[in-house]
């Protein structure tokens, strides 16, 4: 009876992998054109549902999506970053927020529909790239992938249930090097002609380019990702060509825009890694001792031990299985970058993509080994089983999550929104669609501080927070002051290295101090930093529960 049992369950799974795979297999222009199609219908049904729904209720660091409102604001004013206002990131972000403020007003919503463009660019975009190294269900689930890796509305690194804009960039960031390491580290499905090749090369410049100006630690893993690409897949010239136009076509407007001030880019960015560095060894080993990310990692080596085969598919010098352990050592790398650079939870979103590219590459060395020989059958093996419930997991992992954090926020913004009461809610009309029931006290800070400016300012004063961020210049729709647009302890700055004062309150007529907070947080500290400048420059005129306002000195 036992053996019965056994042998029904091996026949239930080996028939569960024979209608995977075959589904895998399926190459037609029938199968890409029905696939396209029914992802064509879920991109415009999503940004569809982000543009309606408008704000998702915020119930992890509201703080965060102030700091995205007004880096958006400063933009729309004309502000520059690095030229203008201190960043560690580059302008992108708040490029595509000004435009979601001028599509759908100056209000959170704007983020919303800024993702929904975003969304609506890069699923074709993605799919397109994806078709020229995988089969047509393989690339219709990279394309889901990237699609809700722009579209989910939880914060990135967090459970689906920790809804908040926050660190929206590394969800782009994220997007467009999956999008890079497909053309870069996928071998093409047929010989491609120079027009294809110079196209492909176009797309992955655009991406490098793009993600330099975004945040510069997934332009690193990207080029990264290239020079790999390199060591593992034949070249082409006419790529290499369109790699530099695409490249130069992004760069040099955006370079204009900065008014071509490499200096000021330079200094910023150089500037937010020496920050970094001071607790760089801390980050190492949190990250190293976190269970998750050991767990990804000793995923990825698993795949590359059980996976039949990959032969064929990388340069015909190198071993198949020297080549995929080349290319799994550079997603461990590159996901451990990834990983210290960012402020969230480790989060393995390399390693889905690394994991389809290798389950494309199984599937081509396996179908031609069988073709051969028809005595052959891998595809019921138990390493083909192993490697395909490895990538499902890994996609899965992610993709799901962050599909549900879609319905989870749509549920949230139909029952819990209604519910909250006036005084819950932030007073100022720019951020009344910004809903942080779990963060009443950060309500009442903010909501303060707009009183006091209402009743001590003009509305052309420009207003400086010596706080974690300054939503007052949005709030209140003031024209913003020039400076730095985040105060955050050993991310942003430290006693040691921070910038001048004289181009933090170049512009400043205003300056908000917190008070009454005990023990005072980390965000606090850039009154220690500029007391010497501020007691010299301004004169203190008002104070509230939360707040001192100080006025330049005429």
């Amino acid at each position: 009876m036992l053996d019965l049992s056994r042998n029904l369950e091996s026949k239930t799974l080996s028939n569960l992998t024979a209608a995977v795979t075959n589904l895998i297999n399926r190459d037609s222009p029938r199968a890409s054109r029905m696939c396209f199609s029914l992802l064509l219908l879920l991109v415009l049904l999503t940004a569809g549902f982000l543009a309606r729904m408008g704000a998702t209720m915020t119930l992890i660091v509201p703080w965060d999506v102030t700091i995205i409102l007004d880096c958006g604001w400063r933009a729309i004013n004309g502000q520059i970053p690095h030229v203008d206002f201190y960043s560690p990131l580059g302008p992108v972000t708040h490029l595509v927020v000004a435009l979601g403020m001028r599509l759908a007003g100056p209000r959170v919503s704007s983020i919303a529909c800024a993702n929904a463009c975003v969304l609506l660019v890069l699923a074709p975009w993605a799919w397109t790239i994806a078709r020229t190294r995988m089969s047509a269900a393989l690339s219709f689930l990279f394309t889901l992938y990237v699609g809700f890796m722009v579209a989910a509305t939880s914060t990135y690194g967090h459970a689906f249930n920790q809804l908040s804009y926050s660190a929206i960039y590394n969800r782009w960031g994220v997007a467009l090097t999956a999008v890079v390491l497909i053309e870069s580290l996928g071998r093409p499905r047929q010989q491609l002609r120079r027009r294809s090749s110079v196209l492909l090369g176009v797309s992955t410049g655009i991406s490098l380019a793009i993600t330099f100006f975004l945040k510069v630690s997934f332009f690193g893993v990207g080029v990264m990702g290239l020079l790999a690409g390199v060591i593992l897949m034949p070249q082409n010239r006419y790529r290499w060509f369109g790699l530099c136009v695409g490249a130069a076509v992004v760069s040099l407007p955006l370079l204009a825009y900065l008014r071509f001030d490499v200096g000021a880019v330079v200094h910023d960015l150089s500037m937010a890694a020496r920050v970094r560095n001071v607790g760089l060894g801390r980050s190492v080993i949190d990250m190293a001792t976190t269970p998750a990310a050991f767990e990804s990692v000793y995923l990825i080596v698993v795949l590359w031990c059980v996976v039949p085969s990959v032969a064929g598919y990388y340069r015909p010098w190198l071993a198949p299985k020297v080549g995929l352990g080349m290319f799994v050592l550079y997603l461990i790398f590159a996901q451990a970058i990834l990983s210290l650079t960012n402020t969230q939870p480790p989060l393995a979103t390399l390693f889905p993509v690394g994991s389809l590219l290798v389950l494309e590459a199984a599937r081509r060395a396996i179908l031609r080994q069988e073709a051969a020989d028809s005595r052959v059958l891998i595809h019921n093996s138990t390493g083909w089983m192993v490697t395909l419930l490895i990538a499902v997991y890994f996609v899965a992992s992610i993709l799901v999550p962050d599909m549900a954090s879609l319905p989870y926020s749509a549920f949230l913004c139909v029952t819990e929104g209604p519910q909250m009461k006036t005084s819950q809610k932030f007073a100022a009309p720019p951020l009344a669609d910004l809903l942080a029931p779990r963060a009443p006290q950060y309500v009442r800070i903010v909501n303060d501080g707009c009183e006091l400016l209402r009743l001590h300012s003009g509305p052309a004063d420009r207003i400086v927070s010596m706080d974690l961020t300054n939503p007052f210049s949005f709030a209140l729709q003031r024209p913003p002051s020039t400076g730095d647009a985040l105060w955050w302890e050993k991310h942003s700055f430290t006693e040691r290295v921070h910038p001048d004062p004289e181009r933090v309150f170049e512009r400043a007529a205003i300056v908000m101090v917190p008070r009454n907070r005990r023990p005072a947080p980390p965000d606090q500290q850039p009154i220690r930093v500029y007391s010497g400048f501020l007691e010299a420059h301004y004169t203190l005129v008002a104070e509230s529960a939360f707040w001192k306002l100080y006025r330049r000195q005429s």
